[in-house]
């Protein structure tokens, strides 16, 4: 597009020109047909004065608002796979300031009036991070190429659009071990969702212990109490640093102190997702020491949340004080 000669600009995606008109501009809601988005790393970076763009890495999806909704009404865009399950949901609505900590969070979904484009990173939902940690949100894996949809609703009312993911034109990755790819990936996941969600059962059990310790200063059998909830602590520190590394508190903190679990498995998840080619046998090897590993942890950590927890718990109703319940 240019003026005489005088300037030009490019445009990397005119697909909204096509689709304008009078209905499209009046209407509460259109969502315009997103095009095919490549698997590759390709795309985005920072810029530069008299340099262009590149386009965004990942999905394009471009909707026009008659007008921005209101608090009641929030815009939701939800990927759904080929079997039609939801894999990713954003929305513009503002988090909630009494979110639990650790929870999900996904980048903000514009709503204004008049055309806004959001950028899918190509992601699945990330997975849930440790409160007091540094072990925030990890970045849910990359999709396999494939037939997609758009899901974008506003007031109740759903627009539909397919979207195709196409693989790496350079790279020459077989379906067959794309489907590996997402098995390890699935694996290796849900092991770390495991660690992460019985740390924070570790850490809620101990706030309360501590709590308590503390509220029954006064109590006729402070003293019991306090050994009792102090010997539970204990045993829930032996645990916690070998999930995850609850010392850090900077980047360079991890020459000082060793990874927990999660992060040996996040490392594998990383192996195998930043790359096109097949599993291979050293990651299928790794994945199942780790998993070994957290075998053995998980029948301590079964331990401290049941038979340990339980009878710290009968002592508190025998003296009085209510349970400890990590949730």
């Amino acid at each position: 597009i240019s003026t005489e000669g005088r300037a030009f600009w490019i445009l990397d995606d005119a697909s909204p020109l096509y689709e304008m008109s009078d209905s499209m501009a009046k209407a509460p809601l259109h969502l315009v047909a997103p095009r095919p988005a490549y698997r590759t790393s390709l795309g985005g970076g920072g810029v530069q004065t008299g340099q262009g763009t590149n386009p965004p890495n990942g999905a394009i999806i471009q909707y026009h608002l008659a007008k921005a909704p209101d608090s009641a009404s929030a815009l939701t865009l939800e990927i759904l796979d080929g079997r039609d399950a939801v894999i990713r949901r954003f929305t513009s609505a503002v988090p909630p300031k009494d979110a639990p900590a650790g929870a999900v969070r996904s980048p903000k979904l514009p709503a204004e009036a008049g055309l806004n484009r959001f950028v899918w990173d190509l992601r699945r939902e990330p997975l849930a991070g440790v409160p007091g940690t540094m072990s925030g949100q990890s970045p849910g894996y990359r999709v396999v190429p494939g037939s997609y949809r758009v899901r974008l609703t506003l007031g109740g009312q759903p627009r539909v659009r397919p979207l195709e993911v196409l693989p790496d034109p350079r790279a020459a990755t077989s379906a067959e071990a794309f489907r590996g790819q997402q098995e390890m990936l699935d694996r290796v996941y849900a092991r770390t969702e495991e660690i992460h969600s019985a740390a924070r059962r570790l850490r809620a059990a101990r706030e309360q212990a501590e709590g308590l310790i503390s509220r029954t200063k006064e109590h006729p059998a402070a003293d019991t109490i306090a050994k009792a909830g102090r010997a539970l602590v204990a045993r829930i520190d032996s645990l916690e640093g070998l999930l995850v590394n609850a010392k850090n508190k900077t980047f360079q903190d991890v020459v000082n102190f060793p990874p927990g679990l999660n992060a040996q498995f996040q490392a594998l998840a990383q192996a195998i997702d930043r790359t096109d080619a097949p599993v291979t046998g050293g990651v299928r090897a790794r994945l199942l020491d780790l998993e070994a590993e957290w075998a053995a942890l998980k029948q301590r950590v079964d331990g401290v949340l049941g038979g340990d927890l339980e009878r710290f718990n009968a002592l508190m109703r025998e003296k009085g004080v209510p349970a400890v319940t990590p949730q």
